[in-house]
């Protein structure tokens, strides 16, 4: 989850957006979305 909310703290200098902290999604949406890409696997 925190790679989606914040990516450059995880990796430094990815090119991704930072949905949660420039307040793309919702804390609830990025639950939905790290939920649904774990259901992958």
């Amino acid at each position: 989850m925190q790679f989606i909310y914040d990516p450059e703290k995880v990796i430094p200098h990815i090119n991704m957006p930072r949905f949660g902290k420039d307040k793309v999604l919702t804390d609830h949406q990025i639950g939905l979305v790290t939920d649904y890409l774990w259901s992958l696997k």
